[in-house]
């Protein structure tokens, strides 16, 4: 017997018939639309870990390693706070036989704080001619004796004298020669660095001219100007910013106008580096990379800097806010000055006087230096 269905309920098995049909062209178009999208971000990844790899970053084990590690561990800090000291030196001593031995001095040096919590980074200088008594020698000669004292870590003596001194925790101390700090500011495209006063300089020492010889002053200086207003500085540009020791104006011809003018670097170098460019350039991160393995990360290990980022993560997550930006301040030591008060003092120095070696130099003005330890916990970064 031949069965004939009603017309509606062929329409209806029609209707669905179509719908399934649709519904599987859909999905298939879906997962082909997430297939094309992951494939494509996983090119631009993998181009992108490339061109980090080929400009100096880490390899991958080397990279999943401290990132196992580091999320593991917790940053070494004091009260949610990271100080480094920073010794800035234009060359490495050489202790090699046969070597050049002379005396390596601290050009500058200063203390950078990073509290966890609040994502600010403080700096303040110390001023390279501060006198030790105890030791009867300025702070910028410590460096120089802790190879005699801690012959396989010489920063270590440094590290233990400031601690005391300054009345606070010292976590890593980090050489930095003039030079590298030259190539970082190369790798960045340069910096944009304020100059508050414009000077010229008309003595300043050329490089590659071998002093021991050459008389002339003509071929030992050259002339450098600075003017007022921001200016994009390369590195050579910068250092020499940062070196003048003779304007001709008296204010930027002191050791203070150069404390000013590196913490104006740093600070244009840090700013420079948290870039949203800069962190989303490869080859300028791993330019970058290549400069720490080989000068910082014996001081800083990466999987350090990577419990350090946890430990941001963690903070965010708890308190549910979003990330802030860096927050950078900056201070120095005070000194007295006629009618301006400080914590250091030049005292009078007879000419021909031994007491401080005939060298100029700052004083404490509480021999306890518990006026000098007020002051910097005032700088160091706290909630």
């Amino acid at each position: 017997m031949l069965s004939i269905e009603a017309p509606w309920k062929q329409g209806v098995f029609g209707i669905l018939v179509t719908m399934g049909k649709t519904i599987g062209y859909l999905a298939a178009g879906i997962v082909f639309f997430f297939f094309v999208v992951f494939s494509v971000i996983g090119y631009r990844a993998f181009r992108w870990y490339a061109v980090l790899q080929s400009s100096g970053g880490p390899q991958w084990s080397e990279g999943v390693s401290a990132v196992q590690k580091g999320w593991k561990m917790e940053p070494l800090a004091t009260h949610d706070t990271k100080t480094v000291l920073v010794l800035g030196v234009d060359a490495i001593k050489d202790r090699s036989e046969g070597k050049n031995n002379t005396a390596i001095l601290t050009d500058s040096m200063m203390v950078l704080s990073y509290n966890l919590k609040t994502n600010t980074l403080t700096q303040f200088s110390l001023p390279r001619d501060i006198w030790i008594d105890a030791y009867k020698t300025k702070i910028n000669a410590l460096y120089h004796y802790g190879f005699d004292r801690y012959p396989d870590n010489p920063t270590q003596f440094p590290q233990e004298v400031l601690q005391v001194l300054l009345g606070i925790p010292i976590h890593h101390v980090v050489v930095l020669k003039l030079s590298t700090v030259a190539e970082i500011i190369d790798s960045l495209g340069g910096i944009d660095v304020e100059i508050d006063r414009g000077f010229t300089d008309e003595l300043f020492p050329r490089s590659g001219v071998d002093v021991a010889t050459v008389r002339d002053p003509a071929v030992l200086y050259e002339t450098i100007q600075f003017k007022k207003g921001v200016e994009h500085m390369s590195g050579d540009r910068a250092l020499k910013y940062i070196r003048s020791r003779h304007s001709n104006d008296l204010l930027e011809g002191t050791d203070d106008a150069r404390v000013a003018r590196q913490q104006k670097v740093i600070q244009a170098v840090m700013t420079a580096v948290m870039n949203r460019k800069t962190l989303l350039n490869p080859r300028v991160i791993g330019k970058l990379y290549a400069v720490y393995a080989r000068e910082f990360q014996q001081a800083i290990p990466l999987e350090e800097g990577v419990s350090v980022l946890h430990s941001l993560i963690r903070s965010n997550m708890q308190t549910k806010t979003l990330p802030q930006p860096l927050k950078l301040t900056k201070y120095a030591l005070s000194i007295r000055e006629q009618e301006k008060p400080g914590v250091l003092y030049h005292p009078f120095n007879r000419q021909g006087s031994t007491t401080y070696g005939n060298q100029w130099v700052y004083l404490p003005i509480d021999p306890s230096w518990k006026g000098v330890q007020s002051e910097v916990r005032g700088f160091y970064a706290k909630e």
